[in-house]
């Protein structure tokens, strides 16, 4: 990737720390590797109490760090950055999960993508970190009327199946390239969701605008999923039932949400997850799925 390619300073990068700092620092590393085009990177800590903004700042003391005082979640720790990538004049901002290493060339092969065909949001090819052969994401697909997102190739190893640019309904939110015009005019991640489905609403919100969301095989990531929460806490299960919802109430119609989306959520992600959280013994998470649930009823988006 030639220099003249992309200009400098037209791309920052957005990594968000909860509790992790050396997942940070590994992919601040990986960012600050980044061949021919060398972006700015902000690094926002999501009010974490156990020294994570201190080590990061050590590490990297000409990195720009904001120190959230609270835990904004996803959206809103995410949304901080991007309002000062913005401000700095950024062209692109690329969203990475601190849990995530870029190739040297990943960068630049997104943005020269997203230049030539137009795209508001690009993602890139997805490895399994402890796998690197085998495929997280070659691009991501909403089920819109189920409210669901479905990584394409996942679990697959890499055999060259997948190295076309393509269009997708949507991008995982472990690796977004957002342009700068998309953000301007749909906005950014709706804080509503704290976590869990906010990349399906922007990448909704982006369609239904016009923008085009693009699948980029020859830039890679890997990606350790090192979850912030666990899936077997009931945290995790109240945030994602919960955003399901708010995607669903926000974005489908009256007729589409009584008659498609709503039998199958009480059936797959109401009544089997509550049967197989009772056989684990496992009751509050089948408390909090019904919080997720309750505060739907009770809250008017």
């Amino acid at each position: 990737m030639s220099d003249a390619s992309v200009n400098e300073k037209s791309v920052v990068a957005v990594v968000l720390n909860y509790r992790r700092p050396a997942d940070t620092i590994d992919c601040i590393r990986s960012l600050q590797r980044t061949e021919g085009l060398k972006p700015e990177i902000i690094a926002v800590d999501n009010g974490s109490d156990d020294g994570s903004a201190e080590r990061i700042a050590e590490s990297f003391p000409t990195v720009q760090l904001i120190r959230n005082r609270s835990n904004l979640g996803y959206a809103g720790g995410n949304n901080v950055g991007i309002r000062d990538a913005l401000k700095r004049g950024a062209e692109f901002v690329l969203v990475i999960n601190n849990d995530c290493t870029v190739a040297p060339d990943a960068l630049g092969r997104m943005v020269v993508a997203a230049r030539a065909r137009g795209a508001g949001i690009v993602s890139p090819k997805v490895y399994d970190f402890f796998k690197p052969e085998i495929i997280q994401y070659a691009g991501y697909r909403n089920i819109h009327l189920l409210a669901q997102g479905l990584p394409v190739g996942e679990g697959e190893r890499d055999e060259g199946q997948y190295e076309s640019e393509a269009e997708m309904s949507a991008a995982p939110g472990c690796a977004m390239l957002l342009s700068r015009r998309l953000l301007e005019s749909v906005g950014l991640f709706d804080e509503l969701f704290f976590a869990y489905s906010e990349e399906l609403d922007l990448c909704r919100r982006a369609l239904d605008a016009g923008y085009r969301i693009l699948f980029v095989p020859s830039a890679h990531v890997w990606h350790r999923k090192a979850a912030t929460l666990s899936p077997r806490s009931p945290e995790y299960t109240y945030y994602l039932t919960r955003g399901r919802l708010i995607y669903a109430r926000k974005h489908l119609g009256w007729g589409a949400f009584l008659l498609v989306f709503l039998p199958y959520f009480v059936v797959a992600k109401m009544i089997k997850p509550m049967v197989v959280f009772a056989l684990l013994g496992r009751p509050r998470n089948i408390g909090a799925l019904l919080s997720a649930v309750w505060w739907n009823v009770r809250n008017r988006l």
